[in-house]
């Protein structure tokens, strides 16, 4: 018996948990990370398998075909679809058709493409940003293509040219088509440190900084800004420059 005694002393000597704090620990339990190969893991994230390329040449014909490419958009969404659908276009009815004037009214197209965002469907300018035709040969292919890929690959809009001033020592020439790839996309220079639509170069030596073109030449990721020997490599100085 005074073992018995002994041992109820003991168990109730022991700290009592409050019931809410059992109810807490369950939880955390439950929804804790699952262990890397164990049952229940988190699987890895699948990739997205996107629409075929729309080609809109019913009224321009397939030298100014514009070709819609989800590859190109998605990216500068997040990978997210809500971007566009279903408040611009029914996912499961593609448009095969638009004009412009429902673009100019900031509908279709425009929603986006309004200046701010990306650039503007009623510039002049931006015109062959779109309408860049596309081959017979290739017009109905079956799946979208990397930017980086094919004759008709996303090039990006046409090259931006920095003239010769104080703080710039020869005329600049941006080429979207040699920045994209090797892991850059839209999203990697848009909406930031550059906003969709062109401007001009920043004062004061400004675009060397961090936040415009130093961002990435820095010397790692690719050239340095501040490094003599490559000056040239964007400044192009003489009668090439003219």
């Amino acid at each position: 018996m005074s073992q018995i005694q002994s041992s109820r002393r003991r168990l109730h000597s022991v700290p009592q948990v409050p019931g809410i704090l059992v109810v807490l620990i369950a939880l955390l339990a439950c929804v804790a990370p699952a262990r890397a190969g164990a049952p229940g893991a988190a699987r890895p994230a699948v990739e997205m398998k996107l629409p075929p390329d729309i080609v809109f040449d019913r009224e321009v014909g397939a030298d100014s075909a514009v070709v819609f490419r989800h590859t190109t958009h998605v990216d500068y969404e997040g990978n997210r679809c809500t971007g566009c659908h279903p408040r611009l276009y029914r996912m499961l009815s593609p448009t095969h058709r638009t004009t412009h004037r429902e673009m100019n009214a900031r509908g279709s197209c425009g929603s986006c493409h309004d200046g701010k965002h990306a650039f503007d469907t009623r510039a002049t300018e931006s015109c062959a940003s779109c309408h860049a035709g596309r081959r017979a040969a290739t017009r109905a292919a079956g799946v979208a293509a990397p930017v980086s890929a094919g004759p008709d690959a996303f090039k990006g809009p046409a090259p931006i040219v920095y003239r010769r001033s104080e703080q710039s020592p020869g005329v600049v020439t941006f080429r979207h088509a040699s920045h994209l790839g090797a892991g850059n996309t839209c999203r990697t220079c848009h909406p930031k440190p550059f906003a969709m639509k062109s401007a001009g170069a920043r004062p004061d030596g400004a675009m060397h900084e961090g936040s415009a073109c130093g961002m990435c030449h820095d010397g790692k990721r690719s050239f340095a800004t501040d490094d003599d020997h490559a000056c040239t490599r964007c400044h192009v100085e003489g009668k090439a420059a003219r």
